[in-house]
């Protein structure tokens, strides 16, 4: 019975053909390195088309955020003052961060676009804190406030997904 054994594994291990588990062995592991370098070359290309798109939505997204930085009036003009000045143009940069969200939504990453989405539901709900009088409430100037938090975060959180590591907030 021993005999038979022994000559049962050394055909399955050894053998003349080099054993069958070890032709099963060399299969699975070929299969398995073909269908990993394919996955490989599939995100190769994925990120060759999307990249490139998510470094434009960066810039997209940077160049709004130098448009809403308020311009000083005067020489003390502080930062209460200026989401004053943002407060007022909420109309104007809910339409922008809804046409960045419709350009680019589909190849941000889902925490960007909850930022987006966030700095868009700032100026959504802000721009009704305005009175007749054209003054800010403290809650609009609040939600000026944190519009330009949402923005700042996205920008930094889609550097990071990109992994560019350039500092581009102005002194």
């Amino acid at each position: 019975m021993s005999i038979g054994w022994s000559i049962l594994i050394s055909f399955l291990v050894g053998g003349s053909s080099g054993g069958i588990v070890s032709l099963l062995l060399k299969t699975y592991l070929k299969t398995k390195t073909d269908k990993s370098l394919e996955k490989y070359k599939s995100n190769i290309r994925n990120l060759e088309f999307v990249f490139p798109k998510k470094l434009d939505a960066l810039n997209a997204i940077y160049s709004f955020k130098i448009e809403l930085s308020p311009i000083p009036h005067y020489p003390d003009m502080d930062w209460y003052e200026a989401c004053d000045n943002i407060a007022h143009s909420f109309d104007i940069y809910e339409t922008n961060i809804i046409n960045l969200l419709k350009q680019y939504g589909s190849v941000l990453p889902k925490n960007v676009i909850k930022k987006l989405e966030a700095a868009e539901s700032c100026s959504t709900y802000g721009k009704f804190e305005i009175n007749d009088k054209y003054q800010v409430s403290k809650q609009g100037n609040e939600y000026a406030d944190s519009f330009v938090k949402h923005i700042d975060e996205a920008i930094d959180l889609l550097k990071k997904n990109l992994n560019i590591h350039v500092d581009w907030k102005r002194s």
